[in-house]
């Protein structure tokens, strides 16, 4: 049977438009996703004015949370950043992990890298996202803080987003290229069998949630 390490993408045919604001700058992931950046201070009104200006739009929290978990690139970018999302509202305080769909569940008595936990600060208010630095990650034991708390007139140093073209980065846009969803935790190397019949090894892997699996079959070596 075959088996051979693959990178999973996630990428977006959509065109990226003409920016008004020149001083957005993009990033490319390692992902083939790119965040435009805009380093200016605005509260959660002007976040949003500048991105719809610029053709801009914000990300949710099951955007960008998967994707920064996955991309070293852009979460490096972000790091000591904190930014407005798309969305309000959290019911509940708490340190977080993120299940196969990209949606919050508890991290509980597993022993999880603090690159995949988020602590959340519930709130009524506009969500943001602070991506913290590696002291503050070790000293919060998370690398995301989703926060709900913070008024919308407090004033965040960075604006972050997507084309308004692109459709929203989701975790059902990565099942539809690599053929399996999975929840990676940290470990030892896990093989799964994706579309086609070909297994793969993903390192640093101690369990998985395979939504999608696929009839294996035999594969020449290689």
């Amino acid at each position: 049977m075959a088996t051979r390490e693959v990178s999973i993408t996630m990428q977006s045919t959509a065109p990226v438009p003409t920016l008004k604001y020149g001083d957005f700058n993009p990033v490319v992931g390692t992902t083939n996703t790119t965040l435009y950046v805009l380093k200016t201070e605005a509260n959660h009104s002007n976040s949003m004015t500048l991105l719809k200006e610029a053709g801009l739009r914000p990300l949710n929290g099951k955007e960008i949370l998967p994707l920064l978990m996955k991309d070293e690139t852009l979460k490096d970018s972000l790091k000591g950043k904190w930014f407005y999302l798309a969305g309000e509202g959290l019911k509940e305080d708490g340190i977080y992990t993120l299940d196969a769909k990209g949606d919050l569940e508890k991290v509980g008595s597993r022993n999880l890298s603090i690159e995949n936990k988020v602590r959340a600060f519930k709130g009524p208010h506009p969500l943001s996202l602070d991506v913290f630095s590696d002291y503050n990650a070790a000293v919060f034991g998370g690398r995301f803080f989703l926060v709900a708390y913070y008024e919308p007139h407090y004033v965040a140093p960075v604006v972050v987003g997507v084309p308004k073209e692109r459709p929203e980065l989701s975790q059902a846009e990565l099942a539809s290229q690599v053929g399996s969803m999975l929840r990676l935790d940290e470990g030892k190397v896990l093989e799964v069998t994706f579309q086609g019949g070909v297994t793969t090894t993903f390192k640093n892997a101690i369990s998985a949630k395979v939504l999608e699996r696929k009839e294996t079959k035999d594969q020449p070596s290689v």
